[in-house]
């Protein structure tokens, strides 16, 4: 069995009030309109977050929601990128 793999934290600062981009993360809508084709979320703790990039399947499950401050989620890749990640698109 495979050993899991450390968990990587990213940090970005976006030159946005804070309610716009927390809600670019949780309105199927909006994230699209700036990353991937699909999205499916459901924005609440153990929820699913689904969206497709390009053809690559992201899957995760929100973790932390408190708007507007701090979103946490699990991200990683379905199919079979899911132990190396698809090439940049």
């Amino acid at each position: 069995m495979a050993e899991a793999a450390e968990p990587l934290v990213t940090r970005l600062r976006i030159e946005a009030p804070p309610e716009i981009v927390f809600d670019g993360f949780c309105d199927p809508n909006a994230l699209i309109s700036w990353m991937g084709d699909r999205a499916e979320l459901e924005p609440s703790p153990d929820g699913n977050f689904e969206v497709d990039i390009h053809g690559y399947a992201v899957r995760g499950r929100y973790q932390v929601l408190e708007r507007p401050c701090r979103l946490v989620f699990s991200w990683g890749y379905e199919g079979p990128w899911a132990t190396e990640p698809p090439p940049a698109v």
